[in-house]
């Protein structure tokens, strides 16, 4: 049997924050109600109650991307918020809308709530089996691959640089760019937000690079395009402020790494972080004027993204309140769904020209209350369990871990940050063409190089 090592890990890890979370309490200048400790607390026991339960919980599988979802946006965005209140305009016009730090009572329990549900039915889901597969098989292994790859790359490069040689990239961006007031729909008439798509096809040369170079020939024109296909994807990023998109690629080298590796890379995954964050700090310093006169701590924990405490507090009282988003009967459903974040952002957080995305709780809570809330957590738990077969076999291709960690990181993360549709979307975007590619090159004889074989002295449960 597959040893439980990294999930006890997990469980201390998570453990040792309780104390430190209640001593960082203790010595705040600002008054805590006693219901946002205990709610605060709450989420990170369930966290340990459900790594000590579900033993084969690691950094490769889904609710670990969750549980990190949580507490960047709950966790250390209300400690950033207790130790700023009072001093930082970002704390109490932007993120309380100056109502003060009680607004954020329900909106915790809301939380609490909706992560409970998932975490019990991830628990008692009986698709128990072990992420990390037993081999695997090298597929992406032909010169085909990487020659596709550099066409892919290249494709990508032009696209992109004709977006800035003709300054078309404000259609694509309402934070960094000219077009701040468009409405989010308008964009899919407009040539550059599809010339803007094409440019993100430098991830799809990005998996098949990493892939290439993870086969133990590590061939150097696979390390290069691994390289610049990074990079590229960093700067397009960087140009449309696009942060959640460098989340989830880091992410993705993570886990990649790790299921072909068959064991965390400690030393990968600090690195992958440290640009990940240094990356973010850049992009949020030039998201307007503004930003160049904030702190670090405000780049970082001064958004509502992630499962956000801020952001899901001012969504229930609303929708407690009464209120609704949108007529549900119109008939401009969709477009009128497209533009949710917009007239959210106008209606809840009084922002006439930008918006703020509701998230998947609050999408269903805005649907059908407590009882689609509880249903639709109930069934995000199970899917989590149930991806996880993708990979959790004795012998698996190679291309599957990426089809995998696609899923899985949007699942995670645009799940929890943008909702249901943007999830769908960016999976959309993502994994379709690197299938494409990978129908098109598939060996005509199954001729597969080799197996690498790992864990070989362990076996599924």
């Amino acid at each position: 049997m597959m040893s439980n090592v990294e999930s006890k890990l997990l469980a201390y890890a998570i453990f040792s924050l309780i104390p430190l979370f209640l001593f960082y309490i203790a010595i705040s200048s600002v008054s805590v109600s006693p219901i946002q400790i205990f709610v605060v607390t709450s989420l990170l026991v369930v966290m340990i109650v459900v790594t000590l339960t579900v033993k084969d919980v690691g950094v490769c599988q889904p609710y670990f991307v969750v549980v990190i979802v949580t507490l960047l946006g709950v966790h250390a965005k209300y400690l950033y918020i207790i130790s700023s209140q009072g001093t930082s305009t970002v704390v109490n016009e932007i993120l309380l809308l100056g109502q003060g730090q009680n607004v954020l009572d329900s909106g915790l329990v809301f939380i609490l709530y909706a992560f409970t549900v998932m975490s019990l039915f991830y628990m008692v889901s009986k698709k128990r089996q072990f992420t990390k597969p037993l081999a695997i098989q090298y597929y992406i292994h032909s010169g085909k691959f990487v020659y596709l790859a550099v066409i892919i790359l290249v494709l990508s490069l032009l696209s992109f640089s004709y977006l800035i040689v003709f300054n078309d990239v404000g259609f694509t961006s309402g934070k960094k760019f000219s077009e701040e007031g468009s409405i989010p729909d308008n964009r899919f008439s407009s040539i550059s937000y599809y010339l803007l798509k094409i440019s993100f096809l430098a991830k799809v040369s990005f998996y098949i690079s990493l892939l290439s170079y993870l086969c133990h020939n590590k061939k150097m024109i696979s390390l290069i395009l691994l390289i610049i296909s990074f990079f590229a994807t960093v700067v397009i990023s960087y140009y449309v402020s696009n942060r959640a998109g460098l989340v989830v690629l880091v992410l993705d080298f993570i886990v990649i790494t790790s299921l072909y590796k068959g064991k965390v890379q400690l030393k990968l995954i600090f690195t992958a972080l440290l640009i990940l964050v240094i990356t973010i700090l850049v992009i949020s310093a030039n998201r307007s004027e503004v930003g160049a006169t904030r702190s670090s701590a405000d780049h970082i924990f001064g958004g509502r993204y992630l499962f956000d405490i801020t952001k899901n507090a001012h969504f229930y009282n609303y929708l407690s309140s009464g209120n609704q988003l949108f007529d549900y009967s119109s008939t401009t459903l969709l477009s009128d769904y497209v533009n949710l974040g917009r007239f959210a952002g106008h209606g809840v957080f009084g922002m006439p020209s930008s918006g703020v995305p509701l998230g998947y709780p609050v999408e269903l809570f805005a649907v059908g209350g407590w009882l689609a809330l509880t249903i639709g957590m109930a069934v995000l738990g199970v899917f989590y369990r149930t991806l996880t077969l993708l990979v959790a076999k004795k012998v698996v291709k190679d291309y599957m871990i990426v089809v995998y960690s696609i899923v899985m990181t949007r699942s995670g993360v645009y799940l929890f940050n943008n909702g249901i549709g943007v999830t769908v979307y960016q999976t959309f975007l993502d994994l379709v063409p690197f299938l494409i590619v990978i129908f098109l090159l598939k060996p005509r004889y199954g001729g597969l190089l080799r197996t690498k074989m790992t864990h070989l002295k362990l076996k599924n449960e």
